[in-house]
């Protein structure tokens, strides 16, 4: 368990859970559709899976509620949700996820074995910034691949994966925004990850009761 996982002094979060064997071969069996940008199979979105994505869902709730709430923020919704299984070779070009929003991302591995590819994290602005960390220069941080690894960072922290050296690594990857307080909201609370239009929209609706 490490909720405080933070070597860039920015939101990266890594805990490991023991998830249900049962629950983790269902997951693996859905169907996948192939990528050949990246050479990887992604989700193929299907009504009848987000049963088994919400069972997930509902077992790491406990675990990302920690990470986030390590990070000083209250609760979390998750807005979208895919599911990525990569072949040998497979990879991820440098990449974020959000940087529009002031949201989190998360990554769950439901499989993995010693020669799956690491996640790497790499300071915003890189190559041109760089921290130095005990007398160390600095400019990324580097996640290995584990079965029931939670990971959760800020969606706008560039990432990437090398290329994969077996044809085990699956996870399942997502965007969430995030709250700052318990409450229904009131007036002056505004809730991360809304659109300008949302925001108003919210404020207008909390004020009328005021």
């Amino acid at each position: 368990m490490d909720p405080s996982f933070d070597n860039f002094n920015l939101h990266i979060g890594r805990m490991d859970t023991n998830p249900s064997p049962a629950l983790l071969t269902r997951l693996k069996k859905i169907i996948l559709f192939r990528d050949y940008n990246n050479e990887n199979n992604y989700l193929r979105v299907r009504e009848k899976d987000k049963p088994f994505y919400q069972t997930l869902f509902t077992f790491i709730r406990p675990d990302l509620l920690k990470i986030i709430k390590g990070f000083g923020y209250h609760d979390y919704n998750i807005k979208e949700y895919w599911q990525q299984k990569y072949t040998k070779g497979g990879f991820h070009d440098l990449h974020c996820h959000s940087v529009e929003k002031p949201e989190l991302s998360f990554i769950y591995f439901i499989n993995a074995s010693s020669n799956s590819s690491s996640i790497k994290f790499f300071l915003p602005g890189y190559p041109y910034i760089k921290v130095e960390n005990q007398g160390a220069i600095q400019h990324r941080v580097e996640v290995q691949a584990r079965i029931g690894r939670l990971i959760v960072f800020n969606s706008f922290i560039p990432h990437s994966v090398d290329p994969n050296k077996d044809e085990e690594r699956e996870i399942i990857s997502g965007n969430m925004a995030y709250y700052l307080k318990p409450t229904v909201p009131a007036r002056g609370l505004w809730h991360i990850g809304l659109t300008l239009e949302e925001e108003m929209a919210l404020k207008k609706k909390t004020d009328a009761k005021t």
